[in-house]
């Protein structure tokens, strides 16, 4: 299970008559994606950390916020012993709860002030419990919903404790309530509030639903930004058509790539019939006038939606809103707020890939992380990280709701967005790996050698596919030589070097590397108990051959009938061997003959390869594929074939060898020493050939940029 704050402090009390760790505390803390296990001390395993330990544990990242959450949330604990409990009836709940409110202090506390209680609910902190997400959502809804405002008494002064909620709950003995429960306040026959009671304010916008809402009005594009409030203040100000909006926004922001989006939505938005779906603009409209919305209430598919969601200045605002969420700011410090998008190319092909698993009756895939200007027009729906998306086609905020099914998935490339969403995927996947509804996700992240990401990608459920690395990182010499596009060029690497490259002698150099190393098994071989006995050994040129090998080609005495000329030429083995037959290779073998060989001898295929010192099991695997056939047709002609991955010997391009190299040697007639002393040649070839390949790769880089420069 994927531990968090929320899933083990599901254990907590949950219901409104029990005190309880008010999930907003917690909030700030989650930026962390800290384990619970790292905010109890690990030395007794009963008070929390403090502030000093906190920001031990992520250097760099800890804020003040997070600080004074984890002051208040171990205030909290500390606070809610039996005596505590015995005292929830008394006035010092109230004084309590507004102190705690406006507790800001970052200043570690003493140790009795983050003690765990041993007593129930909250001994599920020291043993660390988790529950799995699907039961957890349920729980979170309550405390994570959006809240109405209450009106403030007409006695109330400022400053008082009204303006705190936890004063509110003090002062009414009520905690505050999701939209909607304010319908059970009792009412008057003609409507009016009773004497005592609050009436049901006006909803408010979401941005404001939030601690402290006065400030949060000025910070409506997120937590920590207060950039752009003047420019959509204008723009929201007075019935400016989107003309006007475009104009603007070119005018804030010469030369940037801004204008190319705002004129993208710009045409969507000047033919009301191609507009986005949740508007719900009436095909049929055909007002010559329109440019100008005043009343899009009338042509609203979800109103419900667009009362909770949409700003208080109408469509203009909300698509000004939408323009300057996903902008990049030359003077914003906030790297988030650059959001990019995958090439169509790779996004289509992700795509076609992930629809070839979808059943006939199953929705396709969908795309999360993305947001109304970068989403994919070929993908049926898309899901954002941004709630407010949901006015302009979005199918809902992805992290709301886990994810199950198909997903095409690229998160913003920086580190901490592409954890948290590499980290919601595996979440998601976990909580379904063993169950009947599947999910498979897509996700392309930033590369990264070191950190936290490097964990979830270990996880049962993360299979890595592929490296799309950058432009730096190609073959340097085939680059320069101009040999193909871009996306041709292989990536430069170790193994790329001392196997790959294509470019000048190197191929040769790989193919007498190659030819050496088969060259010391058969001499091996012809060493052992079966030296003399009939060899095929395809190393070097036929002029060259050693006067043990009968030839560098499969003799014609043996291809079955079933096998062509032509293609029985192109079956190359670099090693046949039948231990026992001793023949005169310039002699033909009579029918009669071969029945007799067929029946007294057993034929082993040899095939040797240099691969890289950690992928030893994949060209064993592949070098026992590679001749398939020809075993095969030798089998179905009576024949006895050996071929196997124990009959394959792979060979570190650094100089690692099997260990079962040596025991195929011995199995074939070798004697122990015979064998040590031939994986001692072939680890000492190995090193020989890297040394020349090493140097002679030096030598070219050097010509190559010599000849560029």
């Amino acid at each position: 299970e994927v531990n968090s704050l929320f899933e083990a402090l599901a254990t907590v009390a949950t219901t409104a008559t029990q005190h309880e760790v008010p999930y907003r505390y917690l909030l700030p803390l989650t930026e962390l994606g800290l384990d619970l296990s790292t905010l109890v001390d690990q030395n007794t395993k009963a008070p929390l950390i403090d502030t000093k330990e906190l920001t031990r544990l992520a250097p760099g990242r800890i804020k003040r916020r997070h600080m004074i959450a984890l002051n208040r949330v171990s205030l909290l604990l500390s606070g809610t012993c039996s005596a505590a409990l015995a005292e929830m009836a008394g006035n010092n709940v109230t004084i309590q709860a507004t102190n705690l409110d406006r507790y800001n202090s970052t200043a570690p506390l003493q140790r009795e002030r983050r003690a765990i209680p041993q007593d129930s609910p909250y001994s599920g902190l020291i043993n660390k419990r988790t529950v799995p997400m699907s039961t957890l959502m349920p729980t979170l809804t309550a405390y994570l919903a959006t809240t109405a405002p209450p009106v403030k008494p007409n006695d109330a002064t400022d400053g008082s404790p009204w303006e705190s909620p936890l004063g509110r709950q003090a002062e009414t003995g009520e905690n505050e309530a999701p939209l909607g429960d304010w319908a059970t306040e009792a009412e008057n026959s003609n409507g009016t509030s009773q004497a005592g009671t609050r009436a049901p304010p006006q909803r408010q916008p979401s941005h404001c639903h939030r601690p402290n809402r006065r400030k949060r009005l000025e910070k409506w594009i997120d937590d920590e930004t207060r950039t752009y409030n003047k420019t959509v203040k204008t723009l929201a100000n007075g019935r400016l058509n989107f003309a006007q909006i475009i104009d603007r926004l070119k005018a804030a922001e010469p030369g940037t790539a801004q204008p190319t989006q705002a004129e993208a939505w710009m045409a969507i938005l000047k033919d009301m019939r191609k507009t986005c779906p949740s508007l719900g603009l009436r095909a049929e409209h055909d007002d010559k006038d329109d440019m100008q919305i005043d009343s899009p209430e009338r042509r609203w598919s979800h109103p419900e939606l667009h009362r909770r969601l949409a700003a208080p200045g109408g469509l203009v605002e909300d698509i000004a809103r939408l323009l300057l969420r996903y902008k990049t700011h030359k003077k914003d410090t906030k790297s988030k707020k650059t959001h990019a998008t995958l090439a169509p190319k790779l996004i289509t092909l992700l795509y076609n890939a992930l629809q070839r698993m979808a059943n006939p009756d199953e929705a396709g895939p969908a795309e999360a992380f993305a947001n109304p200007l970068n989403c994919h027009p070929g993908v049926a729906s898309y899901y954002s990280s941004r709630e407010e998306d949901q006015l302009f086609g979005a199918s809902g905020d992805i992290y709301t709701r886990p994810m199950q099914g198909l997903f095409v998935a690229h998160a913003d490339p920086y580190p901490e967005t592409a954890q948290k969403a590499l980290a919601w995927a595996v979440a998601s996947a976990d909580n379904l790996y063993n169950g009947k509804n599947a999910t498979a996700t897509l996700m392309v992240i930033p590369y990264a050698k070191t950190g936290p990401m490097t964990n979830l990608l270990r996880h049962r459920t993360v299979t890595p596919l592929a490296r799309i690395g950058p432009d730096s990182e190609l073959c340097k010499l085939t680059q320069g030589a101009g040999t193909g596009a871009p996306s041709e060029t292989p990536r430069d690497s170790g193994g790329h070097i001392l196997g790959g490259c294509k470019y000048g002698p190197f191929p040769g150099m790989y193919i007498n590397r190659h030819n050496r190393a088969v060259e010391q098994v058969a001499d091996t071989l012809q060493n052992g108990q079966h030296g003399g006995s009939f060899m095929i050994m395809d190393a070097g040129a036929e002029a060259t051959r050693p006067a043990h090998s009968a030839g560098t080609r499969l003799p014609e005495w043996l291809r079955p009938q079933q096998v062509e000329r032509e293609e029985w030429k192109k079956m190359r083995p670099d090693i046949l061997f039948i231990p026992g037959l001793t023949l005169d290779p310039q002699k033909s073998v009579t029918a009669r003959y071969r029945e007799t060989i067929r029946a007294k001898h057993e034929i082993y295929l040899i095939e040797v390869g240099y691969c890289g010192d950690l992928r030893h099991g994949e060209k064993q695997h592949d070098k026992a594929s590679q001749h398939a056939k020809l075993a095969e047709a030798l089998k179905s002609a009576g024949w006895t074939v050996h071929y196997t991955e124990h009959e394959t010997i792979s060979l570190g391009t650094a100089g690692t060898i099997r260990k079962d190299t040596r025991e195929l040697l011995i199995k074939l007639g070798t004697t122990a020493t015979e064998a040590d002393r031939c994986c001692l040649k072939l680890h000492q070839s190995a090193v020989e050939h890297l040394n020349r390949i090493v140097v002679q790769r030096r030598i070219h880089e050097r010509t190559a940029t010599a000849g560029s420069g």
